[in-house]
């Protein structure tokens, strides 16, 4: 049986646009959280190092890729990539040594491109801009897990997912590692093993808060581990502030088969508009709709539901 999902002590915001979770992440490191979705409070780009007026956010910065002994390292010898910011003394995840300093982590996952690399520079230039370069370069571990899939070239040692299939689980939805290796663990045992990590109190005794953060399809895995994961709770009992913070997914994962009642052509310039989306209410029903009414019999699969064929994380 499925775990129960998403308990009343996991914090989750949902927001829906790219330049976001770097905000609140920031912005919310100790309690300075302000409405998100207000557009009022939402500072021109420039604030992450993007373009005055708006515009992307930086993803020029010196990085470092470290490798993160897992689970199943001992028995395959694979390790889980991972992206953090060059000339900090803030540390890595997978130091054996003590990190007193360090007061803020930051878990920012990539989306479908696998792009982790640029996406710590976004979190790392926007906590350093808002917190500032000294801080941000002492006291906040940012980092950001790389899934690689086998046509990225992955190296002999890190870890790696088959190609997605029609119909089958994917990274973005916990699903194991490949399984052309002895052993196999889902994404979320990879978050789950880093952010224990972190919670060892000998390595990292100053550590207050933990931001657990993605975009697009790092949104959509970002939200169903916080469904979903097995550690929140021992996090908590280390004395740990853990915050949850999806943007921009595809897709979401319901709770139970009651979904939004939709006209039968949704477009996104009237459903999806940052400006109105927060004021928007309505009816919901235990039924698709929309553009998805001849899928009846799916709707409330594993992926957009809690039905049929879970993940193994998930089914143990």
């Amino acid at each position: 049986a499925a775990q129960a999902p998403l308990t009343s002590s996991v914090a989750v915001v949902m927001v829906g646009f790219f330049l976001v979770p770097c905000l609140l992440v920031a912005a919310s490191a100790f309690g300075h959280f302000r409405d998100p979705l207000s557009s009022s409070h939402l500072p021109a780009c420039e604030w992450c190092g993007g373009p005055p007026g708006g515009g992307p956010c930086n993803e020029k910065c010196e990085t470092t890729k470290s490798h993160f002994k897992t689970s199943i390292t001992a028995a395959n010898g694979m390790m889980s990539p991972y992206w953090r910011a060059a000339g900090t003394t803030a540390g890595s995840v997978d130091s054996p040594e003590v990190h007193a300093s360090v007061e803020l982590a930051v878990l920012f996952h990539h989306g479908a491109e696998r792009n982790g690399k640029d996406h710590l520079c976004y979190m790392h230039n926007s906590v350093c801009s808002y917190l500032g370069e000294t801080y941000c370069r002492s006291k906040a571990l940012v980092f950001a897990p790389q899934v690689y899939l086998a046509r990225d070239n992955p190296m002999s040692n890190e870890l790696f997912w088959d190609e997605e299939k029609e119909g089958g689980a994917r990274w973005n939805w916990g699903a194991n590692s490949t399984s052309s290796l002895s052993s196999s663990l889902s994404t979320f045992e990879v978050i789950d093993e880093m952010l224990l990590a972190l919670s060892n109190r000998t390595r990292f005794p100053g550590l207050k808060k933990v931001v657990v953060a993605g975009h697009s399809a790092g949104g959509q895995i970002i939200h169903r581990y916080a469904l979903a994961n097995r550690v929140h709770d021992r996090l908590i009992a280390a004395g740990l502030d853990v915050h949850y913070f999806p943007a921009n997914p595809s897709s979401w994962t319901y709770l139970d088969g009651s979904r939004p009642v939709l006209p039968a052509k949704v477009d996104y310039s009237s459903f999806c508009r940052n400006a109105t989306i927060a004021g928007e209410t309505y009816d919901f029903a235990h039924a698709p709709s929309g553009g998805a009414v001849n899928c009846s019999s799916t709707y409330n699969n594993y992926g957009y539901g809690f039905h049929a064929k879970l993940v193994p994380y998930i089914e143990a």
